[in-house]
């Protein structure tokens, strides 16, 4: 005699396998969602390098403009501007020059700041004696990209002092 399965039993393998798809289908969002913040942290790391690199290219031209050119900056980036990083006599206010630098990967800002000091004297005779001045150039290069209220807003700042 062939004996028929009862009737409690009937189904119990559809809700095993409903059980499994949920899983599955709960492993498989989790890895995509792992996938997509490396994605991500991958880019801001890609960002926020070259928004350094671009903002020490910012801090080189602006070290080779005030030194190579007695500040007087010059140059066809953004269209030709002819700027000038120092101020009048010593101890005059500092100047403040902005050139921006859009031609990198990112954009930079390029700020300079000039003053004039006396540092110790040059004497001709023990009577003839003139001050030694010495002009300090703060180069400020500012790169950023993107909105500040973005997630994938970078900025990187750098800075050189330098005397001549």
């Amino acid at each position: 005699m062939i004996r028929m399965p009862s009737s409690k039993q009937k189904g119990f393998g559809a809700i095993a396998a409903i059980i499994v798809l949920v899983l599955l289908a709960g492993l498989a969002a989790g890895i995509v969602s792992l996938s997509t913040t490396q994605s991500l942290t991958l880019a801001q790391d890609e960002a926020a390098a070259k928004a350094n690199q671009s903002a020490r290219a910012g801090v080189e031209w602006g070290v080779y403009q005030a030194l190579s050119s007695g500040a007087n900056w010059g140059g066809t980036i953004n269209g030709p501007f002819n700027l000038t990083c120092e101020p009048g006599a010593v101890g005059a206010a500092a100047k403040v020059v902005t050139a921006p630098l859009s031609n990198l990967a990112v954009p930079v800002t390029v700020n300079c700041t000039s003053q004039q000091f006396n540092e110790g004297e040059t004497c001709t005779s023990s009577t003839s004696c003139t001050a030694s001045p010495v002009r300090v150039y703060t180069i400020t290069a500012i790169a950023s990209q993107g909105t500040v209220t973005s997630p994938g807003y970078v900025e990187r700042r750098r800075q050189a002092i330098v005397y001549h």
